[in-house]
């Protein structure tokens, strides 16, 4: 019904400088059409219509036209094998009178988005949580808090200026778990302990978001947002923040092939270059 791509162009800086010598060759760029989305309340709102006209031969010729609203979903493919998006804190415990006699606790946490950015609506996020014990004695671990987000940003460019519009969806919270780190063994110094998936399996990505899409004038965005709050033997709580790039897409019209559109990958790199590693 529609295409799958719309043509625009963008001038980099190359083609600035062609344009100085007397030069006007613009960069073609092909990106996907936007899905449907928003209201007509909403400056970001997305509309497709499909006009019809049909003319009646005769002494009398007539036009009937009709117009109707349809909802346009684009088709997206994700390249194989996925590769996992990690990111590690350290927390170190310490009191002024235990460094005295040894050096801090320290622990490594890790989040991994299993499936890399990519999430699909009505899906829960494939998603883990490691905590490595480094050094030091052992102590009880458990989950207190819980808590995952994203964050949608839509930027609409239109008469050389940029308007921006930030909305927050919780996917899920969770407070006062006192949920305990499931370990393969005792935890020795070097033992990963691992939470449990059944935390967050059973709650989805809300099935009314857009899904990720740029064009030249219009970008929707998201970012995942975790939180978590652990507790480290007693009276030792820390709050800890993870926040990855991600990309959200349609189940329905999502084929897992070891093909990629030719517009995800740069984009996908784009995400791998800038998501921290360790702090």
């Amino acid at each position: 019904m529609f295409p799958q791509v719309a043509e625009c162009y963008k001038s980099s800086t190359a083609d600035a400088a062609r344009n100085q010598l007397g030069s006007r060759q613009p960069h073609h760029l092909l990106r996907n059409l936007p899905p449907s989305s928003g209201n007509k309340y909403t400056p970001q709102e997305i509309r497709y219509t499909l006009e019809a006209s049909v003319v009646q031969p005769g002494l009398i010729r007539r036009t009937h036209k009709a117009t109707r609203d349809v909802s346009f979903h684009p088709v997206s493919t994700i390249r194989q094998p996925l590769h996992s998006l990690k990111i590690s804190k350290n927390v170190n415990l310490s009191t002024i009178a235990s460094e005295l006699i040894c050096p801090p606790l320290t622990y490594e946490v890790e989040v991994e988005l299993q499936n890399g950015p990519f999430l699909l609506l009505g899906h829960p996020i494939a998603l883990g949580v490691k905590i490595m014990h480094m050094n030091g004695e052992k102590n009880a671990i458990s989950l207190q808090d819980f808590q995952t987000m994203l964050r949608e940003t839509t930027e609409i460019r239109a008469r050389g200026s940029i308007q921006a519009f930030t909305r927050s969806w919780v996917i899920q919270t969770m407070t006062n778990l006192r949920q305990p780190l499931v370990a393969a063994n005792r935890p020795t110094v070097g033992s990963v302990l691992e939470l449990d998936d059944r935390l967050w399996s059973r709650h989805c990505v809300p099935v009314h978001l857009a899904p990720t899409f740029e064009t030249c004038n219009l970008i929707r965005r998201y970012k995942l947002e975790i939180r978590l709050g652990i507790e480290f033997g007693r009276n030792y709580t820390r709050i800890l923040e993870f926040e990855f790039p991600a990309y959200v897409l349609l189940p329905s019209f999502t084929r897992f092939t070891r093909s990629c559109v030719g517009s995800l990958e740069p984009i996908l790199d784009r995400w791998e270059r800038h998501v921290p590693k360790k702090e």
